[in-house]
């Protein structure tokens, strides 16, 4: 089986199969998110990098690099996290370890994990139940098949985790 290179989190498709629904949001003061990093929306209104693995809230994934300013002063396109918008990333185990993708990686609620050094954000198959959960995948990405090291599944975001629809 073929190893899939690890890429940033990417917007893939509505599940009614239009385009990925994205906004263009001002960003908070001192942003250096790059695209793919999850973000949320501060008390100010402003597009801010998620910090953490267990965030309580997410609004979307940057579909733009940030660009270190003043608050307000850029704009950066988002892809808003609705129960509709299916994500593409790669899934591999904890601590950022390569994984073997299976069959019942689908349909699991798993993980999310920050490869902070290379600002990018992962599933973790290691992590498939308990209070961090924070996705629900669906099925491989095209072009990814079970069994190959670091697959790429398709996943949305669970309710409770997205800022706008509720809390956790």
């Amino acid at each position: 089986m073929a190893t899939i290179a690890k890429q940033e989190i990417e917007a893939a498709v509505q599940v009614h199969g239009s385009n990925p629904f994205t906004l263009t949001l001002k960003e908070a003061a001192s942003q250096i998110f790059v695209k793919g990093e999850l973000v949320f929306l501060s008390t100010a209104g402003y597009v801010t990098k998620i910090a953490s693995n267990t965030p309580g809230e997410i609004y979307g994934v940057a579909m733009g690099p940030a660009h270190n300013g003043t608050a307000g002063q850029y704009e950066v396109p988002v892809c808003l996290a609705t129960p509709e918008q299916l994500f593409r990333g790669n899934v591999l185990q904890s601590n950022l370890t390569d994984h073997t993708l299976a069959q019942t990686d689908l349909g699991s609620d798993m993980a999310i994990q920050a490869d902070t050094p290379n600002s990018k954000v992962y599933l973790n198959a290691s992590t498939i139940a308990g209070a961090d959960i924070r996705v629900f995948t669906h099925k491989q990405a095209r072009g990814t098949s079970i069994g190959d090291t670091n697959g790429q599944v398709l996943f949305n975001f669970k309710p409770n985790w997205i800022q706008f629809l509720g809390t956790s």
